[in-house]
C-alpha cells in the first residue's frame, strides 16, 4: 500500500469502516511510513477534539431557527465557545490537509470528505440536527442538510443542485443596497473558467463566512455557511 491509498483510506480506517484486510495493511503501512503516520494523528486528534467536545452540549434547552424557507426546525443548543472550537477545528483541517496534497481537485475533495465526517460525527452525537428542507428558484434547488447552533451563531450545511444544466455553482458575496443586510450570491460553474450568469441570493444579517464543499454529482456543490 502506497501513500496514495493511505490518503484514500484514513478517514474509514479512522472510522473503523475497513475489512479486516485493509485495516492490517494499513496498519502495517502506518508503521512504516512516518508521513502517512504524522497525517493519520494530526487527523485523529481533530476528530476525537471533535466528538469529546461533543460531550459539553446543553440538550436542556431549544431555540427555533427561521433558515428563511418558510418552516422551522428545532435545534440542540450549545455553549458559544464549544461551536467556535467546533468551527475553528472544521477550518483548521482542511487547510492542513487541502495544502499537504498534490493538485487543487484532489485536495478540494479530500478536505471536503474529512468536513463532511466531522460534521456527520458532530450530528451522531447529538450535536445540532440534521434537515430535509428544500426550496427553488430559477431551476436551482437549495436544500438545507443539517444545523449547528447557539445564541449567536449558527452553522448551516447547504446542497446547491443546478436542476437545468450541469454547473456546480460558487458563491460570491454580495452586498445590497439595504446596510442592514448582506448576502450570498450563487454566480457560476465553479469548475468552469467563466464564473457569471443567473445568480440566487442567499440572505443573512451579517456577512456570511462559507466554506466550498465538494459533491461528487456534476450538477451539485454544498456550502458550510457560519453567519
Amino acid at each position: 500500500m502506497n501513500c496514495k491509498d493511505m490518503e484514500e483510506r484514513l478517514i474509514t480506517y479512522i472510522d473503523g469502516e475497513l475489512s479486516p484486510e485493509e485495516n492490517m495493511r494499513v496498519k502495517e503501512h502506518l508503521e512504516t511510513c512516518s508521513t502517512c503516520m504524522e497525517e493519520y494523528k494530526e487527523l485523529k486528534s481533530t476528530i476525537d477534539y471533535v466528538t469529546d467536545n461533543s460531550n459539553n452540549i446543553d440538550t436542556s434547552k431549544a431555540r427555533e431557527l427561521d433558515l428563511n424557507i418558510k418552516r422551522r426546525k428545532r435545534v440542540k443548543r450549545f455553549t458559544r465557545t464549544g461551536l467556535i472550537a467546533i468551527a475553528l477545528s472544521l477550518l483548521l483541517v482542511v487547510t492542513a490537509v487541502a495544502t499537504d496534497l498534490f493538485g487543487l481537485m484532489e485536495g478540494w475533495k479530500k478536505s471536503s470528505e474529512i468536513t463532511e465526517s466531522a460534521w456527520e460525527d458532530l450530528l451522531d452525537n447529538g450535536v445540532g440536527q440534521k434537515l430535509d428542507i428544500s426550496a427553488i428558484d430559477k431551476d436551482i434547488k437549495i436544500t438545507a442538510e443539517g444545523v449547528i447552533s447557539d445564541e449567536l451563531n449558527t452553522i448551516i450545511l447547504l446542497k446547491i443542485e443546478d436542476l437545468k444544466d450541469q454547473n456546480k455553482y460558487s458563491p460570491t458575496k454580495n452586498y445590497t443596497g439595504r446596510e442592514d443586510i448582506q448576502g450570498l450570491t450563487l454566480s457560476g460553474d465553479i469548475s468552469s473558467e467563466q464564473l457569471w450568469g443567473d445568480s440566487m441570493q442567499i440572505m443573512s444579517e451579517i456577512e456570511p463566512l462559507y466554506s466550498e464543499i465538494y459533491a461528487e454529482d456534476e450538477n451539485t456543490l454544498k456550502l458550510m455557511i457560519w453567519t
